[in-house]
């Protein structure tokens, strides 16, 4: 793990790119199939 103190205005932007691209993953692994 890194730190990422300097890519990031602040906490908050951290958190809102974090839930986009969960989001993004969450949605392109719904067309997988799941085993």
């Amino acid at each position: 793990a890194c730190a990422s103190w300097d890519q990031f205005d602040s906490y908050a932007q951290r958190g809102d790119l974090f839930a986009q691209a969960a989001s993004r993953a969450a949605q392109s692994a719904d067309g997988e199939d799941r085993h």
